[in-house]
């Protein structure tokens, strides 16, 4: 299967340069003119996913084919690279990581809880086994 690749462009600019190597290959151009709104769809959809706005600045990579002289997209191989400045990217990684240390930090309050629980019924079961022994 054949892959089309927008290059490193602008999220925005993606669908036009990839219809436009589409007619490059010779592919009729209606048939590109309908493709490119279903890619559109697509990426629109991964965009949503990945939380991207159309000013990224990423690669979009997809495989197609060519049946009854229509481009029909793998929408499984749908890849798109994103590339941010080091500055955004570190604070996504700090938002990330504080993210995480909160859910972990709220998994180990759990856990103690569960824990002193433990102790104590291990502490009365301890105690009325005593119980027990004085009483024979």
């Amino acid at each position: 299967m054949p892959v089309v690749s927008s290059g490193v462009i602008r999220l925005k600019y993606a669908v036009d340069k990839i219809k436009r190597s589409l007619l490059v290959e010779g592919i009729n151009p209606d048939a590109v003119r309908e493709a490119g709104d279903v890619l559109d769809a697509l990426i629109k959809d991964k965009m949503l996913e990945l939380k991207l706005s159309d000013e990224d600045v990423a690669e979009v990579e997809i495989a197609y084919s060519l049946e009854e002289n229509k481009v029909v997209w793998d929408k499984e191989s749908l890849k798109i690279t994103v590339y941010k400045p080091l500055a955004e990217l570190e604070a996504l990684v700090k938002e990330k990581v504080e993210e995480k240390a909160k859910e972990i930090s709220a998994e180990v309050s759990e856990l103690r809880g569960k824990i002193e629980r433990v102790k104590k019924e291990l502490s009365e079961i301890i105690s009325r086994l005593s119980e027990l022994e004085k009483s024979l």
